[in-house]
């Protein structure tokens, strides 16, 4: 690979603030093609440590470490994963009266159940834009142009607001641990307001989305995509919150 090229796509992976960790696991296995084992590592070290609390990079270094086996061992194992997580859900939804449901944040598993799910049950999509990155926006733009037709985009002020609208929630997650997942922020919000109305919260991982709950770090976004002002006001930007796991949450891995 050209060495400009890696440059690029390495800055890619790890300044990406929009993409779940599906996406990048796939951009990052694109970028680790042809490297020996050594320097796969070395990169995996690297993303993680830029990506922390995405379970998949935590996953990839310790599977190159212990494994003694390369990234398309462990990319295939995840998409397997994957696949049965999906097929699960399907049936799972069966059983279930779809009419309306919510979601959040950019993920690649939610994108590919709501895009297979739509073809067997039309449904309303309300989306949040998810702030301060605004990945609900390219997440609705993506399912649209992947089928699913009936989105409505807006705040995640408004996502909460119309809560009586929907019949479930459907959320991806970054890691998950025995006691909680964790996605973007608003999600523990979303969720507990799903309790408080008796509405599920499903969320989709696999196995490879485990960690220690010591491995776990919430990642926070700079404070200058909330405040560019020039008064001393205090800024909290939190990408990612734990969500403790309630009555009401089903987690398919």
């Amino acid at each position: 690979m050209n060495l400009n090229l890696e440059k690029i796509m390495l800055e890619e992976i790890l300044n990406d603030k929009i993409h779940g960790s599906s996406f990048l696991l796939k951009k990052t296995v694109e970028f680790l093609k042809d490297k020996p084992n050594e320097v796969q590592l070395k990169y995996a070290k690297k993303i993680a440590e830029r990506h922390k609390g995405m379970a998949y990079f935590v996953n990839l270094k310790n599977f190159l470490e212990k494994e003694q086996k390369g990234y398309i061992e462990f990319y295939k194992e995840v998409k397997e994963a994957q696949r049965e997580v999906l097929e699960r859900f399907l049936q799972y939804s069966e059983n279930l009266s779809i009419s309306a449901i919510a979601t959040i944040s950019y993920s690649g598993i939610v994108r590919d159940a709501l895009v297979s799910l739509y073809q067997k049950i039309p449904f309303s999509l309300f989306v949040g834009e998810s702030r301060p990155a605004n990945e609900g926006v390219k997440f609705a733009e993506h399912l649209f142009n992947s089928g699913v037709k009936d989105i409505t985009l807006m705040t995640d002020a408004c996502l909460f607001s119309w809560i009586d609208r929907y019949d479930l929630m459907l959320l991806g997650c970054d890691c998950f641990t025995d006691n909680f997942f964790v996605n973007k922020t608003g999600s523990r919000a979303l969720t507990l307001l799903a309790e408080f109305t008796k509405r599920p919260v499903i969320v989709l991982a696999d196995r490879f989305k485990k960690i220690k709950e010591k491995d776990l770090v919430l990642k926070k976004g700079d404070e200058n995509e909330i405040y560019t002002g020039n008064f001393p006001i205090k800024v909290e930007n939190p990408y990612l919150e734990a969500v403790y796991f309630t009555d009401n949450v089903v987690i398919f891995y």
